[in-house]
């Protein structure tokens, strides 16, 4: 092999270990898997009937997205003493016309237009949470009954 072959050859296998390596790393949104126990990792969608979420590290997003959208029924979201942080925009919890919906045990819920928007959302339940710098810290709206809001700050 002549060593201008070997050279293009080398640069080939450095640019595949590299997009190899490179997606490997890559963080990617939050899937739901279905089971009923599930780390939250990253922001997404959680749509499992039943389900408990926990997060396992702080969750950060921008572009005037929901950070955690609920779109099932019955479900507990227990930040385990982390934070949810936002650019200001976007909701950092969001749940239209769900029931039962627990919200548990955020060292905050900061920096969006609103922290938690729960949109005809009945019978659920926050407590034991930080909801700190938000245009509105907790937004309840269109015919949303029986919340109840407990031991949380909101500022």
């Amino acid at each position: 092999m002549k060593k201008e072959q070997r050279a293009i050859l080398a640069l080939v296998l450095a640019s595949f270990l590299y997009a190899i390596l490179s997606a490997s790393f890559a963080s990617a949104a939050f899937i739901d898997n279905s089971s009923l126990n599930q780390i939250l990792y990253d922001c997404g969608e959680l749509n499992t009937t039943g389900a408990t979420y926990t997060l396992n590290q702080s969750l950060s997003i921008s572009g005037g997205d929901n950070c955690v959208n609920i779109s099932a029924d019955d479900i507990i979201v227990n930040g385990n003493g982390f934070e949810i942080s936002g650019d200001g925009s976007g909701n950092g919890i969001y749940a239209e016309s769900i029931d039962n919906l627990s919200i548990m045990n955020f060292a905050n819920i900061t920096n969006f237009a609103n922290g938690v928007y729960l949109v005809s959302t009945n019978n659920s339940y926050m407590q034991d949470s930080a909801v700190d710098i938000n245009n509105a810290g907790i937004k309840l709206d269109s015919s949303s009954n029986d919340n109840t809001i407990d031991d949380v700050n909101v500022s």
